[in-house]
């Protein structure tokens, strides 16, 4: 069965949440209220590609009064947290009332034991809290290695992560991995169905005004980042004259 990843659909599912009694909550929420049996929803957002499209998101769960966690990487090659435009986005996320992350990413360094791992999360949250005056109070991983699958709890201490057995094993987990729902649909799961706490992460490059395929939403992001990367040059370097080719 073809599975729906249009905007018009994302908000078809987040009104099928709210309508079933479901109430959302950040992270260092969420012991207590499954301690309490409450019907809840943790949703996040991990930003591997698309940064713009992460307000897209953030401006949708606003209108429907519904709070996120947005997870972003400070080493990547495709955006910057810290250039005017991601940082101006970032800065509409936590004005639009959700949170921000650690998007954490295993591929940027070399093999590290757990102790080098933990301090470097550390010092990338640091940078994060700095640059936005704003406190951390989760991180998300990005290509985990061993020391999160074997859910080690000094990875991210006192930081809470999502990989942590509350979040991965005792409340459902659903992905959109890869552009696909990799558990499952969320709102067509048994756990919705009986109202359970659930953890849904969504990547926001996957999802777009048209229901494509995910190779062609790879294929219209990397057009819309060289259309940025050609105005960006033109506005930083005037003296440069960009050939259409």
């Amino acid at each position: 069965m073809k599975q729906k990843f249009s905007y018009k659909y994302y908000s078809e599912m987040i009104d099928k949440i709210i309508n079933k009694g479901y109430i959302f909550a950040f992270f260092p929420e969420a012991e207590n209220l499954f301690s309490k049996e409450t019907k809840f929803v943790l949703m996040r957002h991990d930003v591997d590609i698309d940064i713009l499209g992460s307000l897209k998101i953030a401006e949708m769960d606003a209108e429907k009064n519904v709070k996120s966690t947005f997870f972003f990487l400070i080493r990547t090659d495709l955006y910057n947290v810290f250039s005017d435009t991601g940082s101006n986005i970032i800065k509409e996320i936590l004005n639009l009332g959700h949170e921000i992350g650690l998007h954490y990413d295993f591929s940027s360094y070399k093999k590290m034991n757990l102790n080098d791992t933990s301090k470097t999360c550390e010092k990338e949250v640091q940078v994060l809290e700095d640059w936005f005056s704003h406190r951390i109070s989760a991180i998300s991983f990005h290509k985990a290695n061993d020391f999160v699958f074997k859910e080690n709890p000094k990875i991210s201490h006192p930081i809470v992560n999502t990989h942590m057995p509350l979040f991965a094993n005792k409340i459902k987990y659903f992905s959109d991995s890869r552009g696909y729902w990799r558990h499952g649909n969320p709102v067509e799961s048994e756990h919705f169905r009986r109202g359970k706490p659930l953890h849904i992460l969504t990547h926001p490059i996957w999802w777009n005004e048209e229901d494509l395929m995910p190779q062609q939403k790879i294929c219209l992001f990397m057009k819309r980042k060289s259309k940025i990367l050609e105005h960006s040059i033109e506005n930083k370097h005037k003296h440069i004259r960009i050939e259409k080719f």
